[in-house]
């Protein structure tokens, strides 16, 4: 409430906050903030809660290859040249998504949409520190609807083939870091 005298009355007070069950959402509210945003959080629910929606996929051809594509040099640039942050970096994406890769198979033959969902988040978030926007997105789309109940017998070709992008990802990777280790 000391908040709330200090600046206007269009400021939008956001509790940031882990783990929130319903009363505590509740009781967050009460006290003056104006929305909670449960960590982890998706870029989507910010900026739904900042009153904005993300930036549609650029239609640039040349940024968009990009955004499909495993750019090593992002990476690097991210680990600041380290050759071997950026080789444990890359054999760490690699392991924990295989791991995914595996674990969303297994609840998409369960039909399992709960856990489905926290893998697919994952992988988006996973992907999207990779640089490889476009998939992230597809992703991020997919857990949005697992997340608001959408049938699931519904998106299984569209789960499939993210999946399958995903598996070509993981290929894509390895064989980069393999090319590279050999020009070394």
């Amino acid at each position: 409430h000391v908040l709330r005298e200090k600046y206007p009355n269009h400021v939008t007070f956001i509790a940031l906050t882990a783990h929130v069950f319903p009363q505590e959402q509740n009781n967050l509210l009460s006290t003056g903030f104006d929305k909670v945003l449960s960590k982890p959080f998706r870029e989507v629910e910010l900026l739904g809660s900042l009153g904005m929606q993300p930036p549609p996929l650029a239609s640039d051809p040349q940024l968009l290859k990009r955004q499909r594509t495993f750019n090593p040099e992002s990476v690097r640039k991210m680990t600041m040249y380290d050759e071997q942050l950026y080789q444990s970096v890359v054999a760490q994406f690699l392991s924990e998504t295989t791991a995914d890769l595996l674990l969303f198979h297994e609840y998409l033959t369960q039909l399992d949409a709960a856990r489905l969902r926290e893998v697919v988040h994952k992988l988006a978030g996973r992907i999207g520190q990779l640089g490889v926007t476009a998939l992230s997105v597809r992703l991020r789309n997919l857990e949005s609807q697992l997340e608001e109940g959408a049938n699931l017998a519904g998106l299984i070709e569209r789960l499939i083939s993210v999946r399958d992008d995903v598996t070509s990802l993981i290929e894509e990777v390895a064989q980069t870091t393999c090319d590279a280790g050999e020009t070394a």
